[in-house]
């Protein structure tokens, strides 16, 4: 098991999380990328979290591919963001056995859109006006394409 993985099992399990952030190496010039156990301290200067609470960690919150394929897979049949967070709570039985915040849902969701790369600027701007003019009954487009399917002429009123 990876001493990363085990550790982060450990931190949920007493009520506190860690951050990645707070990586130190002892030699810069090689890194082997594996955790050193050095002194290990059992004892806490503060009050941990609750199991309730501990998966409010930020290190503890994790949108995994298997929900976020199921999120899209539910949003493609037009169930809003709320309505689909809730059935995934339903779904885990609770709130504490869920990894992730309706928050953290909207934020990978918005981050997928964006990341749906077009292949050009203009094939982009083809896309908005074709939705644009489906909503909007006075936008009159006309552009043409060329052959490899990009933009040659464009006007618009």
């Amino acid at each position: 098991m990876d001493a990363r993985l085990f550790y982060l099992g450990y931190a949920r399990g007493n009520g506190f999380g860690r951050r990645a952030t707070n990586l130190d190496y002892d030699n810069e010039e090689s890194h082997t990328l594996k955790y050193i156990v050095k002194v290990f301290i059992d004892d806490h200067s503060q009050k941990l979290a609750t199991f309730r609470k501990v998966s409010s960690h930020r290190s503890h919150r994790n949108l995994d591919e298997d929900d976020y394929a199921q999120i899209d897979i539910i949003g493609k049949n037009f169930i809003r963001g709320c309505q689909t967070f809730e059935y995934m709570v339903d779904q885990k039985w609770g709130n504490s056995k869920i990894r992730f915040t309706q928050k953290d849902m909207y934020n990978k969701i918005a981050k997928m859109r964006r990341s749906k790369a077009f292949e050009s600027d203009p094939q982009a701007a083809i896309l908005y006006l074709k939705s644009k003019a489906f909503y909007e009954q006075n936008l009159y487009c006309r552009f043409n394409t060329d052959d490899d399917d990009r933009l040659a002429k464009f006007s618009c009123f």
